[in-house]
Order: structure tokens, then sequence, then C-alpha cells
């Protein structure tokens, strides 16, 4: 429907309560001022034949012949226009239309009440000349005695027809000012409106833009209850706004706070709300996913699959996923609880998915696997051979001096490998009850130099069995916040290590540098190297590049695991750098204030490193 303004909607209304107010008043009045010219005409018509009356009525007692009242009925008519009869007892008629009079039946009204004896006026229509007439009939009497009867007639058509014009002239006038009365009222009338209203709505505008204020109250009554509902219906919808927005507020910090993924979508897949979690999880933009289809911000069949299952159900489901990446090392592991979005009417919306990222208990739950595996296959090994050897004694070989000397040196060296093994693993687990509790650990301030030297001297032994030398470069560093005891044994395994893989008569280079920020211990050997896909994995547990070998020089697999765990504990970080038949070199970084965090990645000059980060 096209809108209108206010003033046009008025006018036709003013227009046609004025019209019909003009209609009535003028039918009164035209009514009136038609029966006041039809009293007007007969009086004055009875006043003319009032005149005539006394010559004619002389005439006839004169006894004059008739061409004399003849000729002074024509001369009444002449000069009043009005048509004057004489009418006689015996039916003759003298005057003006003689003869068409005659056949004027006496029976007329005014002629018989003239003949009682009664001046009559009648307006009635006339049956000779077919038209409504004033007649006037008096009776003339002579001697106490009617003997004729004076009757005039005049048309009613110039009073008519005068009436006539003076009545449209009278409308047509009455509708032009009507018309300009009517425009001028409704345009005063709707900008007096339009004023008011205009006001409510500058006020309305500035409330949807969340300004306060009230509404202004018009001297206009009807206006002024708008503007007092306005702003009882503002100040509820202030409250209700604001608790909306509170209530928002609310539920936008719970979601940004929560660690679980929420994401709704609606019936056709379309997302309605992503939280921070969730776009996080899924390696998108909250921001910018909302209104767009599941599948195309989300790439993963198996995750529609769920929703399309939850959908078809009807019903709360949950379900774990995995989320597949690059490489295995990047998926994602999901628990995702489902369930129907509905409003109040149980109608439904759509789904709310529920993400639980269960990626590190599910490596949690892996490494404990393979650890329980690692732990069982490196005891069994050592179990195995002194059972063998010890039910070997036992079935005669202890008759056997020679052998039985060599079973038991073997029986004692695969004790003294379960004996490493065992207090390696009493460690790390040690280390890692610290690296839980970093505060409960005592660091002392303490010179870097001093710990190598003790290291040095507990390997010196075994550097002497294999006839390796131990150079030491020592430029002046500054001290450390360090546990000495748990560096000293990181050191210990590195040293070790170093000088079981250089060859005999080798060499092992231990240096150190220092920057701002931290102090590092560069251990370096001789050794055969090691190869570069073997170098991620190098601080496993139980990771051994070469197994054979390693458990040849009474090695569990465990070192370097400790050394990482040591680092992890002190905020510092391990690096490693190895080329085949060139050797390898060990670098742990301490930092000069401690900082607790885990760093794991290969730089661009092939160092391999684990810390905290």
């Amino acid at each position: 429907m096209p809108r209108k303004r206010l003033s046009w909607v008025l006018f036709p209304s003013y227009g046609i309560i004025s019209l019909a107010a003009l209609l009535l008043i003028s039918h009164l009045v035209f009514h009136e001022i038609h029966q006041f010219y039809l009293d007007q005409a007969q009086v004055h018509l009875e006043t003319k034949i009032q005149l005539i009356k006394p010559p004619i009525a002389r005439a006839l007692a004169d006894a004059q012949p008739d061409s004399v009242i003849e000729s002074l009925c024509r001369s009444f008519t002449g000069s009043t226009g009005a048509r004057l009869s004489v009418i006689f007892p015996s039916g003759k008629i003298l005057g003006f239309d003689g003869d068409i009079e005659h056949r004027i039946s006496r029976d007329a009204p005014e002629v018989r009440a003239a003949f009682d004896g009664r001046t009559t006026r009648l307006l009635r229509d006339s049956v000779v000349f077919d038209e409504q007439m004033i007649f006037v009939g008096t009776p003339i009497r002579h001697q106490g005695q009617t003997v004729a009867v004076l009757r005039a007639a005049e048309p009613l058509s110039p009073i008519l027809s005068f009436q006539h014009r003076l009545r449209w002239h009278i409308f047509g006038w009455g509708v032009i000012l009507l018309a300009l009365l009517s425009g001028v009222m409704s345009l005063w009338v709707s900008r007096r409106i339009r004023h008011a209203l205009t006001a409510l709505q500058h006020h309305a505008d500035q409330f949807s833009q969340r300004r306060e204020g009230k509404f202004p109250l018009s001297s206009i009554v009807e206006v002024a209850e708008l503007g007092i509902a306005l702003n009882k219906m503002a100040h509820k919808t202030n409250k209700y706004i604001n608790k909306l927005i509170q209530k928002g507020i609310e539920e936008e910090a719970v979601l940004s706070s929560m660690v679980e993924g929420v994401i709704a979508v609606d019936t056709e897949e379309r997302i309605l709300l992503i939280n921070p979690a969730a776009g996080k999880l899924l390696n998108i933009e909250p921001d910018q996913m909302q209104g767009r289809r599941l599948q195309e911000a989300i790439r993963k069949a198996n995750l529609h699959q769920f929703v399309q299952n939850v959908l078809e159900s009807g019903h709360p489901i949950e379900e774990d996923i995995t989320l597949y990446g690059e490489s295995a090392a990047n998926d994602i592991f999901l628990q995702i609880h489902g369930s129907i979005l509905q409003n109040a009417g149980k109608e439904q919306l759509g789904v709310i998915l529920v993400f639980n990222d269960v990626t590190r208990l599910r490596r949690l739950e892996t490494a404990q696997k393979d650890f329980v595996a690692n732990v069982s296959h490196e005891l069994r090994t050592p179990i195995t051979s002194i059972k063998g050897f010890a039910e070997t004694l036992i079935a005669g070989a202890l008759e056997r001096p020679d052998k039985a000397a060599r079973f038991v040196n073997i029986i004692a060296r695969q004790a003294n490998q379960l004996n490493a093994i065992v207090d390696d693993l009493l460690a790390l687990s040690r280390i890692e009850r610290q690296l839980e509790a970093p505060n409960e650990l005592e660091f002392n301030k303490i010179s870097i130099q001093t710990i190598i030297e003790h290291a040095i001297q507990d390997c010196e032994l075994k550097a002497i069995e294999r006839q390796i030398t131990i150079e030491v470069h020592f430029p002046v560093c500054p001290d450390v916040q360090v546990n000495p005891h748990l560096i000293e044994q990181a050191l210990v395994n590195l040293i070790d290590n170093a000088i079981k893989y250089s060859p005999v008569g080798g060499t092992v280079t231990i240096t150190t540098e220092f920057t701002e920020a931290a102090v590092c211990v560069h251990v370096q050997d001789q050794g055969s190297g090691i190869p570069q896909e073997h170098l991620p994995r190098l601080f496993e547990r139980f990771y051994r590049v070469d197994k054979a070998r390693s458990r040849e020089s009474g090695g569990t697999g465990l070192g370097l695991s400790i050394v990482r765990h040591v680092l992890r504990v002190h905020g510092g970080e391990v690096y490693v750098k190895s080329s085949v038949n060139r050797g390898s070199t060990f670098t742990i970084s301490l930092p000069v204030q401690p900082a607790y965090r885990l760093v794991s990645h290969r730089s661009q000059d092939g160092w391999v490193s684990a810390g905290l980060a």
C-alpha cells in the first residue's frame, strides 16, 4: 500500500465532512428560503388581489357591462403578471384566458372556499397549465351576499428558477471556500501533529542508537499519551536490552573461556556460532565462518557425517573422531558430543557440537603403551640372559669351573645392566615429578665450570679405560641458577655417551660459551655420527640408533631422555648436530634466569633441540 503524507490523509476527511455539513446546512437553509419565498409570494398575491377587489366590486354593484370587468382584469394581469379571473355562481368566468378558464370547475378548492365566504391561498399544480402555481380566491359580496369570486393565479417558475440559481451559486462558492478551508485546516493540523511526531521520531532514532533520554510530551493529548506509552516501552525495552546484552556478554565470556570447542549449526548446516576454542582447534577464524556452510568452513567428511547423524536421530550422540592432518603427527583426536538445538516450542533449529580435544590423552596412551612395551623388551633381554645362564649352571655347569666362572660373570653383567635400567627409570620418574613442580626443586647459583669438572671426574675412569682424552675449553662464564646434581647428571650422560661412541684413543672436547641470556656447554665426540633420519627421535625413551652396539656398550636407552627432562626442568634446551663419520656435538643451553618453556624443533643449520616453551 502506497504511503501518503499526513496532510493528504487529513484533507479528504476534512473535505468529506465539510461537504456533508454543507449539504445538510444548504438543504435546511434552502428549505427555509423556499418556504419563505412561497409565503411571501402568497401574501403578495393576496395583497394585490385585495387592491383590485374594490373596483371590480363597484363595477358589479353598478351592473357595469362584462367588458369593463374584463378590462379591469386584463389591466391587473398586465401590471402584476398575475392571472385574474371573476367567477360567478352561475359558472360564468370573466377575465384572463376566459376561453380556457371556463373549463375550470367551480369545484376548485380556492373557489369553493371563496363562495363559502373565506379568502384562501393555495399552492398546487395547475390542471390547465400543467405547472405549480399560487392560487388566491376571495369572495365579492354585495348586500350581504356573495355575488362572485375573485381568483388570482401566479406561476412559481420564476421563484423556483431564482432559487435554483441562488442554490448553485451558494453551493459552488461554498464548495470552493470549504476546499480552501479544509486544505488550510488539514495543513495546519498535519503540521502540528507532524511536528509532535517528528520529535518522537527523532528521539526514537536516538533510542535506536542506544542514547538515553525520554520521549517529549506534546501539547496534543493523544500524541502526549503516545509519548507516555513510548517512554514506558523504552524503559522496559532498555531493561530487556541491557539484560540481553549482559546475558550475551556472559555467554560470550563463557564460550570464550571454555577449553572445549563449541559450534552451533542450523538445519541446513550453516554455522550460527563458533567459539575461539573451536576456531583454534580446527584452525579457522570464528568471525569469518558465521553464516557459511559447515562443509565450506571445515572440510572434514567424518565431522559432516556426525552432524547429519545427529539431525537424523533427533537425540544426543557422542563419538570419537579423528581429523587427519598432513602427517600422523598432525592428526587431531576429538571427542564430540552432539545435541539437537531447540527453541522454547521444541522446534528443531539445528545442532550444537561440543568438542573435547583428546589428542594429548590419546598420544599419552600410545606413549604409555610404547613405554610399557619398550620397558618389557629392555628388561626381558637381561632377565632372559640371567635365567638362561642360571639354568645352565643348575643343569651341571657348576662342576666345570672355567665355564661356571664365565657364566657367573655374564649373569653379574646382565644384573648390572638390569640395575642400570631400573636406576635410569627411577631417575627419569623423579625428574618428571620435579618437572610437574619445578618450584619445589632447589636451585643454587653456581659456576658451570665447577659442574663440568665434577662430571668429568665421574667419567674419568671410563675415559682412561678407552684411552680417551678429554679436552676442556673454559672461557669466563657467568654463574647459572640451577640444581647442580641434575645438571651434573645430564653432563655425565652426555660425556659418557661421547666416550662410549668415540674410537679408542680418540678425543672428547668440552667447550662453553655464553650470551646475555644463556650459558651453553658443547660436548663433541669423534664417533661414527648419527644419520639425519634418527635425529628427531634421538631424545625418546629407549630409542637407539644402533641397538646391538648400544647394548654391547651397556647403554639403557634412557640417557638422552634424562638429559632432555633435566633441561626442561631448568627451562633450557638440548641440541644435537651430527654427520655420519664426522662425529656428533651435543649442546645444552641454560638460561641465566630460569624460564620454564618447552621447545622441540630443528633449526636451519641442522640442530635438533628439546626444551620448555
